[in-house]
C-alpha cells in the first residue's frame, strides 16, 4: 500500500518455547540380532547359501526384516495422493487415513502399501521351498517376518497385510509369525509395543516350537529396552518413534499422523506441546491498515496539517483517494482495514507538537488502535461449542489441527449472522494453511474490518 497504508506490525508475540528434549531412539534391530534370539530359543544358523536363515527344532525359518518407510517412493506417493485426494479435494492438508475409507478404496489402499511386504513374502516362499527339500522329513517351514522400520503401517495393519500377503501369493509357507517394534514418544513419556504372533497358514503343520520362539524375543526385547533406559546415548543414532508421516505433492501435504499419546502426568494439560515447524514464531503482520476520517475529523485533521498533501483539499477527494483492496496483490491473509480515527484520540497518543504533525504519524496511530481493538477481541473470544447464547453476528475461525506439528493445520473464517430472517454464513477465507494463535490474529483483523464485536473458534483434532 505504499504511504497510503500501515501495518499491523505484530498482534501479540507468538514465540514458541519449545522444548529442548530429544526424542529417545532405539536400537536399529539387524539380522545379527535375531540369531541370538534364535540361539538363545534352541536354533542354529543355517550356512548353507541360498538356504533359509536358520533351524530350530521342525522348523525351518526364513527371517524377513521390513524397514522401507512408506512415503519413499514417489510412485507410492502418488498413488496414495490420488487415493486420499478424493475425499478431501480442496483440503490444503489431505489426511491419510484408512479407517475412513470405503471397502473397494481400502482394498486400494493396501494394494499400494504392500509392495515391500509382498515382496518379502514371496522370497521367503522361495528359499524355504527350496530349503525344505533337501530335508527328509520336511521340516515346518516358517517365515518371521519383523517391521523395524515401515511406520505407515501399524502393528494390526501390518500383521492383516503380511498375513494377506502370504495366503494369496505364496504357497511355501506353513506358518507366519508377525511382529515388529513400534516405539512412541512425547520426548518424556515413552512406551514400545513389540509384537511377536504365530499363525498358521497350512493346518497340517504344526509349530509346537513357537512358544520357546516368542519367549526368547520377550527376553530379548526387556533386555534392550533395559538398555535403552540405563544407557540412552549409546542408541543416539538408532531408531527414531514412530512420527507423523508427511510429503508434498504438487502443493498439497499428505501426512499420517502418528497415534495419539496415553494421558501424561508430566505435561500440565496431561499431553505435550506440538511442535511448530512452520517457521513462524512471532505473529506476521494481519493486517494494511488506512485511517477512515468522518467528515467533521478529517476538518480538524485538515486544520491542523494544512499542508499535508495526502489529506487532498476537499473531503470528497479524500474519500476518493482511500486505498482499494484489489491494490497490489490481495493477500488473504493481511486485509485491508480502515480505521477510524479520531483527534482526541491521536492527540493523547502523539509524543510531539502539532506542528511537526505528519499524514504517516495518523497512518501509524490507526495500527496502533487496530492493535488495541483486535487485543480485547482475542482476550474475548470463546469456543462455539461451549457458548450457549451465540452473538447476533461473529466472526468464526474453524481450525483443523493434524499431527503433532502446528506446520500441518489449516483453517477457514466465516462471517456469520444469526439474526433472524437474515440468518447466513459467508466465507471470508477457506481451508488456508495457517495454525491457531496465527489464525485467530486474522480473525480479528476481518472482524474490525467487518465492524463485527465478537469471535467464535472451533477446533477439529486428528491425531
Amino acid at each position: 500500500m505504499g504511504e497510503r497504508a500501515s501495518k499491523l506490525a505484530l498482534l501479540g508475540s507468538l514465540e514458541y518455547t519449545l522444548t529442548s528434549m530429544e526424542h529417545i531412539r532405539i536400537k536399529a534391530i539387524a539380522e545379527e540380532d535375531f540369531d541370538k534370539v534364535i540361539i538363545s530359543a534352541g536354533g542354529t544358523r543355517i550356512a548353507e547359501e541360498g538356504s533359509a536363515d536358520y533351524r530350530l527344532n521342525e522348523a525351518i525359518i526364513e527371517l524377513k526384516l521390513v524397514s522401507e518407510e512408506g512415503f519413499e517412493k514417489t510412485e507410492r506417493q502418488r498413488k496414495l495422493a490420488n487415493l486420499f485426494r478424493k475425499s478431501q479435494p480442496k483440503n490444503p492438508v489431505v489426511v491419510i487415513d484408512p479407517t475412513q475409507l470405503n471397502e473397494g478404496d481400502l482394498r486400494e489402499y493396501y494394494r499400494i502399501v504392500e509392495t515391500p511386504i509382498k515382496n518379502a513374502c514371496k522370497k521367503a516362499s522361495k528359499q524355504l521351498q527350496a530349503t525344505a527339500s533337501r530335508f527328509s522329513p520336511q521340516p515346518v517351514r516358517v517365515m518371521v517376518i519383523l517391521n523395524i522400520g515401515y511406520t505407515l503401517l501399524s502393528a494390526d495393519e501390518f500383521k492383516d497385510v503380511s498375513l494377506k500377503c502370504v495366503l494369496n501369493d505364496t504357497n511355501g509357507v506353513d506358518w507366519v509369525v508377525c511382529g515388529g517394534i513400534y516405539l512412541y514418544s512425547d520426548k518424556f513419556d515413552n512406551f514400545v509395543i513389540e509384537p511377536f504372533e504365530s499363525f498358521p497358514i497350512n493346518l497340517g503343520c504344526c509349530f509346537p516350537s513357537s512358544d520357546t520362539l516368542s519367549m526368547s524375543w520377550g527376553a530379548f526385547m526387556g533386555k534392550l529396552m533395559t538398555e535403552v533406559i540405563c544407557k540412552p546415548e549409546q542408541f543416539e543414532n538408532g531408531r527414531m518413534p514412530v512420527i507423523d508421516l508427511k510429503f508434498d505433492l504438487d502443493g498439497i501435504r499428505y501426512i499420517k499422523p502418528a497415534p495419539a499419546m496415553p494421558p501424561s502426568g508430566f505435561w500440565p494439560e496431561g499431553v505435550a506441546p506440538r511442535e511448530n515447524t512452520s517457521g513462524i514464531n512471532n505473529c506476521p503482520p494481519v493486517a494494511r491498515t488506512f485511517p477512515a476520517l468522518s467528515d467533521s475529523e478529517w476538518n480538524r485533521f485538515k486544520t491542523a496539517m494544512p499542508s499535508s498533501a495526502r489529506l487532498k483539499d476537499k473531503y470528497k477527494s479524500w474519500i476518493e483517494s482511500y486505498p482499494e483492496e484489489t491494490i497490489e496483490s490481495h493477500d488473504p491473509l493481511k486485509p485491508l482495514v480502515l480505521v477510524d480515527v479520531r483527534i482526541e484520540d491521536f492527540e493523547r497518543w502523539i509524543k510531539k507538537p502539532k506542528k511537526h504533525w505528519e499524514f504517516s504519524d495518523v497512518a501509524n496511530f490507526s495500527s496502533q488502535v487496530l492493535h488495541q481493538r483486535a487485543t480485547q477481541l482475542l482476550g474475548e473470544a470463546k469456543d462455539k461449542e461451549q457458548t450457549k447464547v451465540l452473538p447476533l453476528d461473529y466472526i468464526h475461525f474453524v481450525l483443523t489441527e493434524v499431527g503433532n506439528d502446528k506446520a500441518n493445520d489449516f483453517a477457514s473464517i466465516y462471517y456469520v449472522s444469526e439474526m433472524p430472517g437474515f440468518e447466513r454464513q459467508e466465507p471470508v477465507i477457506e481451508n488456508v494453511r495457517i495454525f491457531y494463535e496465527y489464525g485467530m490474529a486474522v480473525s480479528a483483523a476481518y472482524a474490525i474490518k467487518r465492524n463485527v464485536g465478537a469471535i467464535l473458534f472451533t477446533k477439529k483434532v486428528i491425531r
